[in-house]
């Protein structure tokens, strides 16, 4: 998930809040804006989802910058994980796990869940302990084929 911002540095982490519903999204400022007058930050389309932000299009927010070696717990996330893909096909999930289980330092698991009346599995990386340490994955998760990991 990713965020604009006219005067944080670019790239850094930032942990928006809902003023209005108390969900919280971390996202990565990865480009300049907000581009509307009057908004401090614009959101992704999946960290507005998540923030309960995307049907009403705008809503009061918290942003805090999140310093890159501060623990997930002092963010405010009990169990960080990151999303390394989600499949219908159980056998391709479980390649996907079998490939990052043997590549990777840190724990690699699987979840489902109902979509779309069907089962949908999700490969998971994590829990990571600090921010940096889950940039770092995304690295190494994108240069093993995962296109578009996710928190």
């Amino acid at each position: 998930m990713s965020a604009a911002n006219k005067v944080l540095p670019i790239p850094c982490y930032v942990k928006v809040t809902n003023l209005e519903n108390h969900r919280a999204v971390i996202v990565k400022v990865n480009d300049r804006g907000p581009f509307k007058d009057g908004r401090i930050i614009d959101l992704s389309y999946v960290a507005a989802l998540k923030l309960g932000v995307f049907k009403h299009g705008t809503a009061k927010v918290r942003v805090q910058y999140i310093d890159p070696d501060m623990n997930v717990k002092q963010v405010g996330f009990k169990n960080l994980t990151i999303q390394a893909g989600a499949f219908y096909n159980k056998s391709n999930a479980l390649k996907r796990m079998l490939l990052l289980t043997e590549k990777l330092k840190t724990s690699v698991y699987l979840t489902h869940s109902i979509v779309n009346h069907k089962k949908l599995y999700r490969v998971n990386v994590g829990p990571i302990k600090t921010v940096k340490a889950a940039d770092w994955l995304v690295i190494e998760l994108r240069t093993l084929g995962v296109k578009q990991p996710l928190f």
